[in-house]
């Protein structure tokens, strides 16, 4: 499953749902640097932690987009893990939050008062000031990279053993209708052919993906006589 999620900091959107129900806004919050870093620095650890399977992230003023590959039934509990635990660690480094036990980080950082709050001014950014910052803060980019994985390795096949019987009806598209795929075809599959036919590229996968050294594995496609 392919999932996208932004989460935004309280205050910082208002919904037809919030209307609806007559909720008032407060004052709305944006994070300083420091904040994004702490914030960043928690979903990485959560995201290697957990093997979380993340294309791409960013972070900008008062809200994170995720670009996240899981299963639709395991959505809901991730995303509440990373805003919770990210929210504590950051409240907690910024001194707002007291941690219960001594192994959690300093109940403030360096240079900030307990109970008092460091964040970036709260109007006067533009979004596109705020993603270009983003883009030139070298410590966010790194976090980022070490946290994100290729499209290949999120989409990767988890089986070990292979199957023992695979059934499809591939695609018949013929080649001088595959040029814009040309290149990747051509890096990925052995039986590459520029003349070849989208459904020799099925046949080629369906074979890899079949259980290894064995006279029970069957493969059966619903073909079309030349």
């Amino acid at each position: 499953m392919h999932e996208r999620t932004s989460k935004a900091i309280r205050n910082s959107r208002y919904s037809q749902r919030m209307f609806d129900n007559h909720v008032k806004l407060g004052e709305p919050v944006w994070l300083s640097e420091k904040e994004e870093i702490i914030v960043t620095e928690t979903i990485a650890e959560i995201v290697e932690k957990d093997k979380l399977n993340v294309v791409a992230y960013n972070i900008c003023g008062d809200h994170a987009h995720i670009l996240l590959i899981c299963e639709e039934v395991e959505l809901h509990k991730i995303v509440q893990k990373l805003k919770s635990m990210s929210a504590r660690a950051c409240n907690i480094a910024m001194g707002r939050t007291i941690p219960a036990t001594p192994e959690h980080a300093p109940a403030h950082s360096p240079g900030t008062k307990p109970g008092t709050a460091e964040h970036a001014p709260l109007r006067g950014l533009t979004q596109f000031h705020l993603w270009t910052a983003n883009a030139e803060n070298k410590e966010l980019q790194a976090l980022a990279k070490q946290m994100c994985c290729t499209r290949q390795h999120a989409f990767r096949t988890e089986h070990t053993g292979g199957f023992d019987v695979i059934i499809g009806n591939p695609p018949y598209v013929r080649a001088e209708l595959l040029a814009d795929f040309r290149e990747y075809l051509q890096s990925n599959f052995a039986v590459f052919h520029p003349a070849g036919d989208l459904f020799s590229y099925f046949y080629d996968k369906s074979f890899q993906l079949l259980k290894p050294k064995t006279n029970k594995q069957k493969l059966m496609y619903l073909g079309k006589k030349k």
